[in-house]
């Protein structure tokens, strides 16, 4: 793949976040409730975004009508993390090409 067809996929990316998505099931602690009998009747699902800030992991809860938003930003950032390693790839084997040119030049 071409360096320009790289920059173009990279404008196309859009918004990028880091973490993932969890989804729960929680029970509700009320005893008559029946989410306290079975586990198969806990409350949810609950979906949370689960990422870092300075080091220390956080979780958000993530409203329904936001999760789609939130799913297709974490794919985003797959799609951004392929295109790297394809950068990086293509810069290193420009670097290691660059150094056997010099120590040739070097041998002369």
């Amino acid at each position: 793949m071409d360096y320009k067809k790289l920059e173009s996929k990279l404008k196309r990316i859009g918004i990028v976040i880091p973490g993932n998505i969890q989804k729960k099931y929680q029970r509700c602690g009320k005893d008559y409730c029946p989410c306290m009998k079975s586990e198969k009747n806990q409350h949810g699902p609950y979906h949370s975004w689960n990422f870092k800030i300075d080091q220390k992991f956080t979780s958000k809860l993530i409203p329904d009508d936001k999760l789609q938003d939130f799913r297709q930003w974490i794919s985003n950032r797959e799609k951004l993390n392929e295109v790297v390693d394809i950068i990086l790839n293509y810069g290193q084997s420009y670097a290691i090409s660059s150094l056997k040119k010099k120590i040739k030049d070097n041998s002369k």
